[in-house]
């Protein structure tokens, strides 16, 4: 009975290790070119850093906040929904 179930184990080895093998295209590492180590020319130092949004001042608190994220109300910016109520009160 063990003998059925080493002989199970290794065939279901083998083919696994087979499929796996048949999937792959090729070997399963990859060589590198070396890397240059001249000191000819300096590294590119690549493309200058952008701000990713402008933060506006909340209109009531003052908390600082993403302008793409803000509670707008002509050309004032609110951090949420309660300040912007909170502002609407205090004019009326």
């Amino acid at each position: 009975m063990l003998r059925i179930i080493i002989l199970i184990a290794l065939v279901y080895l083998t083919l696994r290790w087979l499929t796996r093998r048949k999937r792959s295209d090729g070997p399963s590492f990859q060589f590198r070119s070396p890397p240059n180590f001249s000191r000819s020319a300096p590294p590119s130092p690549g493309p200058s850093p952008r701000p990713i949004d402008e933060m506006k001042p909340c209109a009531v608190c003052g908390t600082y906040i993403p302008a793409r994220l803000a509670w707008r109300k002509n050309e004032l910016y609110f951090c949420g929904e309660r300040c912007q109520e909170a502002f609407s009160r205090q004019k009326a």
